[in-house]
């Protein structure tokens, strides 16, 4: 009881540790850990554009591949007759590609190596992307309206 006295926190720690273990632990509804670094996008420029770089709300055209880590590509915009048509900063694509593509110009090809958070994260993506996983995106600038 001394120990109480004197420091109230550490018997409610205790408990606190004793409610957690009792339940069984944590329930997948807890709560992400928060890390002091936040995930960034790793860009590579692979081919320089031209002309004045994208602004947030510019609409533009892009063709691009996404890739795991293995190589193995499982979507290639590249391949269809149409581009990608979206406006910078409009929340229509993952983060990491927005993210990815600021400041390009026209032409510009780009390496973007994108992790999870930035990505499809938890659910993956259609069968084509696993859960959890690491992207390799190369995004090419193909039009600025």
């Amino acid at each position: 009881m001394k120990v109480c006295r004197r420091f109230p926190w550490l018997a409610l720690a205790s408990t606190l540790v004793a409610s957690v273990a009792l339940s069984g632990g944590c329930s997948d509804r807890s709560v992400a850990v928060s890390y002091d670094r936040k995930p960034t996008v790793q860009v590579t420029v692979l081919r320089q554009g031209t002309g004045a770089p994208i602004v947030e709300g510019k609409r533009i055209e892009l063709n691009y591949t996404v890739s795991l880590e293995d190589g193995t590509v499982v979507i290639d915009m590249r391949s269809k007759e149409h581009t990608h048509k979206m406006y910078v900063g409009d929340g229509t694509v993952i983060l990491g590609l927005d993210e990815g593509i600021r400041g390009m110009r026209l032409g510009e090809v780009r390496r973007l190596v994108i992790p999870p958070e930035l990505g499809y994260g938890r659910p993956g993506y259609g069968g084509k992307i696993p859960p959890n996983k690491k992207i390799i995106m190369e995004v090419e600038l193909a039009a600025v309206n």
